[in-house]
């Protein structure tokens, strides 16, 4: 009493209650034990952080006010931090006209519940009160719980797990008078989810740059059902770490943000909040996220990437990623966007993508690798769970028997031989009866051809086909033939370039098993979206896209194409110089092979794709390819017949030899009918025992040769001075 006197009169107690710093609750009673007032505090009330620390009383703010609740209380202002014996620093008298509201209800037993509301209620009030609760459910006791904060509900007959009840309380008032706004409450004790009842429906990877969002990663659930979920205990996995969700549940149609339990305070304004204590941190370009049920079954999951955004600003951050369909649950890129809300997202709340987008589309086959001779994987075109790829029927034709089958992930399934498979061998693999997330059953493109894969050397993989000069703004690409009868595993190879006069610059074409059949074409780029834009005629089924690709310079460089034992398999030295004279432009024009049987560095054996295609062949053959003739003795040219402008028909003469012995000497001279040199194709050359040289119609000053007729003039000689003399006709045909 001596020192708090100083501040007021003073009533001393000779054994004072001691008051809990984070909480606690203080009757004032008369001498016949009424109740005169009950203050029931927590740290809450103080409003501030700091404060809250310690230094500073709770002070009451409206005295009059008959309530004695978080909404009249709040911390001290005055700056010995409090008022003892003086009227309080936050003093205000003006009536409380706000609304209580039912905060929560919390099911004791399936007979039994809590109802607790926002503020202390007037307790004559909550014992007269109607209760009604849908479903035909009977409230048979009511008892008003000490602090005035809520009622405890007996009910008849027992609560159903999966049924959505709604309690509607008429007749209770606060201390103030004030009704009950709303006056209602959906409620329900919940079941675990089981699959795609609950849904991943929008993530935050990147919350950095904000645009108003918290600069923490958060996932929002949304129940896609009638039912009440129970979501305590059910798991949230990335691809390193997996913590479980605290207590909660999410109502019909309801969305829940899921967060960190630290940042609950920041997101809680958003929307309701159920905390993880660690919350997996979510890769920016790149991740899966998957919610499991408290049993660890699988729920729901999203492999997600930063193309989803569909936006390169938005993809650098402070921006959520939306899912448009919740009913699409498997849908990928094409079900995923940017959110538009102008604080970056919606956290608690509707998509801005949220629309109509269903998945109408049928699962494909898209490929099968032979991992080894008793190993296949087999690969879908979309996600399939588990549930959809074990109730297919898989077949493998030439007597192969399967004997168990693993799924692997969402897209790949596993099928272990229970026989042999055998090299040069094709097999086709059939898959009857799989079906996606949302029933989608595979339809007619459900075969895959694979074969135990070779080993690929020099001259079984040829490079094909070069775009190192694209539009603005476009990908290159390389395209790549197999000229072999090998079946041929790209996993594990590179394309290079030449820096500094050695190669480098490796980049890996797939980390995963990728069949080339003979005969096959695979295009290789980082950008394939955008070489199929370019190049409509694009065979997209042949593109493999990497991760990043080596850099092509537009006037001259060198590709190599490296195996997975880190041998040279092709390489070609390419200028700009070789593409065809008569060019309006360069730009997107790529230089395609003539023939997959002569030398890679022959430049005669390049040419610029046809106008008539697009400039480009991307994924299938070559508009200029044009197979040597050599059936017409030592020297042969064919067609004898060319045009050359350039429209992917005859636009090249190949000039064949066939001699009996290599070491010969040559140079090929064209001349016009009147013996007018036009141009020297090539001079000195050292020759192999056959070969071809082509001529594009081009002359010795760079432009386009006459219609007419021309000499190809062929003399080789040996080393023992032995000559030989040809002289073939050929025609420049063209419009007059």
């Amino acid at each position: 009493t001596a020192l708090y006197s100083p501040f007021g009169d003073v009533i001393g107690i000779s054994s004072f209650t001691a008051l809990t710093n984070g909480g606690d609750s203080l009757s004032l009673l008369d001498n016949s034990s009424n109740v005169l007032d009950i203050v029931k505090y927590d740290l809450s009330w103080y409003q501030d952080a700091v404060k809250d620390d310690g230094g500073w009383t709770l002070e009451r703010i409206n005295p009059i006010h008959p309530c004695s609740n978080s909404l009249n209380w709040m911390a001290s202002f005055d700056l010995n931090g409090g008022t003892p014996g003086m009227q309080n620093s936050v003093f205000d008298t003006l009536p409380d006209v706000q609304s209580p509201l039912i905060s929560s209800v919390n099911i004791i037993t399936v007979t039994q519940i809590n109802v607790l509301f926002n503020e202390t209620m007037d307790s004559t009030s909550l014992a007269n009160a109607t209760y009604t609760i849908t479903g035909g459910i009977s409230v048979t006791v009511v008892a008003v719980n000490s602090d005035n904060q809520g009622v405890s509900l007996t009910v008849i007959p027992a609560l159903d797990s999966s049924t959505v009840y709604t309690l509607t309380i008429v007749g209770a008032n606060d201390c103030s008078g004030n009704s009950l706004n709303p006056n209602f409450i959906d409620f329900g004790i919940g079941k675990a989810p089981t699959k795609y009842q609950i849904v991943i429906n929008e993530l935050f990877a990147d919350p950095s740059p904000t645009m108003g969002l918290p600069t923490e990663d958060y996932l929002e659930l949304y129940n896609n059902t009638t039912n009440i979920i129970d979501l305590t205990g059910c798991w949230i996995s990335d691809l390193t770490s997996m913590d479980q969700l605290n207590a909660g549940k999410i109502l019909p149609g309801e969305h829940i943000i899921i967060c960190d339990n630290s940042f609950e305070n920041q997101f809680s304004p958003f929307g309701k909040v159920i905390t993880v204590n660690s919350f997996p941190s979510l890769n920016n370009a790149e991740d899966v996220i998957t919610l499991f049920a408290p049993d660890t079954s699988f729920v729901h999951m999203v492999n997600y990437f930063d193309t989803w955004y569909r936006d390169e600003n938005k993809k650098d951050g402070g921006w959520s990623l939306e899912m448009i369909d919740p009913n699409n649950p498997c849908g990928e890129a094409n079900n995923w966007i940017a959110s538009t809300q102008w604080f970056g997202g919606t956290p608690g709340t509707q998509n801005t993508a949220f629309g109509i987008n269903p998945d109408i589309v049928l699962p494909i086959l898209t490929e099968a690798n032979a991992i080894d001779d008793s190993t296949v994987v087999v690969t879908f075109s979309e996600a399939i769970d588990n549930d959809g790829m074990m109730a297919a029927i898989y077949v493998i034709d030439n007597g192969i028997t399967i004997g168990t089958i693993q799924v692997i992930d969402n897209k790949k399934v596993q099928l272990n031989l229970s026989n042999k498979l055998t090299f040069q061998i094709k097999y086709t693999v059939t898959v009857t009866g799989a079906f996606d997330c949302v029933g989608n059953v595979i339809g007619s493109n459900n075969t895959a051809v694979f074969a135990l894969p070779e080993q690929g050397f020099s001259g079984d993989l040829i490079i094909n086909e070069v775009l190192f000069n694209p539009f603005t703004g476009g990908s290159d690409f390389v395209e790549i033939y197999n000229n072999s009868n090998k079946f041929i595993n790209l996993q594990g190879w590179n394309l290079a370039n030449l820096e500094n006069d050695s190669i480098d610059n490796y980049d890996v074409l797939t980390s995963n098993p990728k069949l080339i059949l003979p005969g096959e074409f695979v295009l290789l780029t980082k950008d394939a979206q955008n070489v199929s834009d370019e190049y409509i005629n694009s065979v997209t089924s042949a593109f493999l896209q990497m991760g990043a690709l080596p850099t092509y310079n537009n006037d001259e460089g060198d590709v190599y194409l490296i195996n997975n034992l880190n041998m040279v398999i092709d390489s070609f030295h390419y200028t700009d110089d070789m593409h065809f004279a008569l060019l309006n432009s360069e730009d997107g024009v790529s230089l395609e092979r003539i023939d997959y049987n002569r030398l890679s560095n022959d430049e005669t054996n390049w040419h610029s794709a046809a106008e008539d295609v697009g400039f480009a062949t991307p994924g299938y053959e070559n508009s200029q390819y044009l197979r040597a003739n050599t059936d017409g003795g030592e020297i042969t040219v064919s067609p004898p017949t060319f045009s050359p402008n350039n429209d992917g028909v005859d636009d090249v003469v190949n000039i064949s030899y066939n001699f009996s012995t290599s070491g010969f000497v040559a140079s090929i001279i064209i001349y016009d009918a009147k013996g007018r040199l036009v141009r020297n194709l090539i001079q000195n050359e050292l020759l192999g025992a056959s070969g071809t040289f082509s001529w594009d119609g081009i002359n010795e000053i760079n432009e386009k040769a006459r219609i007419g007729i021309y000499i190809v003039f062929v003399e080789a000689f040996d080393i023992d001075g032995n000559v030989k003399s040809f002289k073939e006709v050929v025609v420049l045909a063209g419009q007059l």
